[in-house]
C-alpha cells in the first residue's frame, strides 16, 4: 500500500533535512581537520626553515627552494588534475540519465587550460 503524495514529500523533505545535517557535521570536521594540519605544517615548516639557516642556507636559498617546491607542486597537479577532470567528467556525464549516448570523442580547450596552468606556474 502506498504513501500519499503529501505524506511522501514530508519523508521526502525529513530525509533531506537529515543528509543536509550529516554533510555540515561532515564539512565542520573536515574543516577542523585542515586547520589543525595547516597549523602544524607552518609548525613544522618553520622549525625546517631555521634548521637549513643555522646549516648556512641563505634567506635566498631558501626562498628559491621553497619557490621550486611549489612550481613542482603546482605543475604535478596540473599534470594530474586535468586529465584526471576529463575523464570524471565524461564519466559523470555518460552516467546521467538520458545522455548515455555521449560520443566517447570529446573536445578539451587546450588554450584555456594552458593559460590557468601558466597561471598557476606564475602563482
Amino acid at each position: 500500500m502506498g504513501r500519499s503524495a503529501p505524506q511522501r514529500e514530508k519523508v521526502h523533505q525529513i530525509i533531506t533535512a537529515l543528509v543536509a545535517g550529516l554533510l555540515a557535521m561532515s564539512v565542520l570536521i573536515a574543516l577542523v581537520g585542515v586547520g589543525d594540519t595547516l597549523a602544524l605544517s607552518v609548525h613544522e615548516r618553520r622549525r625546517e626553515s631555521a634548521l637549513l639557516r643555522a646549516l648556512g642556507v641563505t634567506r635566498g636559498q631558501v626562498k628559491g627552494m621553497l619557490a621550486l617546491e611549489g612550481l613542482l607542486l603546482a605543475g604535478v597537479g596540473t599534470v594530474l588534475g586535468v586529465p584526471l577532470g576529463v575523464a570524471y567528467g565524461l564519466a559523470g556525464a555518460r552516467g546521467l540519465p538520458g545522455l548515455s549516448d555521449i560520443p566517447s570523442s570529446i573536445v578539451v580547450p587546450v588554450g584555456p587550460l594552458g593559460a590557468v596552468g601558466a597561471a598557476i606556474a606564475l602563482a
